[in-house]
């Protein structure tokens, strides 16, 4: 189960299944500031794994680099759409990027600003 977790829809047939999760991942840091784990999708969505020893995590490489994030079959989601986020129970990591909502600290003015000698 979900504990945090954004819903993507993209039905561009010209994209990959990588570039649609990389982007609802983007699309997540943005939005919660937390680094997604998993993404929850139709299962005839979801790649033949070539490594049996870790069947439930996946590596896509999409045009903005690699991404790794769990995919897991959810068959109430309807093909083209991504559910991404954090599973319940896993640590919240901050999401550190430009596009990333970070709390930001005020300038400190100097002191010598303002003032005239």
């Amino acid at each position: 189960m979900m504990a945090s977790g954004l819903l993507w829809y993209d039905d561009d047939k010209h994209r990959s299944l990588a570039s649609k999760v990389a982007e609802a991942a983007q699309r997540y840091r943005e939005r919660v500031g937390y680094e997604p784990t998993t993404c929850q999708l139709n299962p005839t969505l979801i790649p033949v794994s070539t490594n049996p020893k870790s069947p439930r995590s996946r590596k896509l490489s999409a045009d903005m680099g690699v991404i790794s994030l769990r995919l897991e079959p959810n068959e109430h989601l309807s093909p083209n759409y991504f559910y991404v986020g954090v599973l319940a129970g896993e640590r919240l990591r901050r999401a550190i990027g430009p596009k990333s909502p970070q709390r930001r600290k005020p300038r400190a003015v100097p002191e010598h600003v303002g003032t005239t000698s």
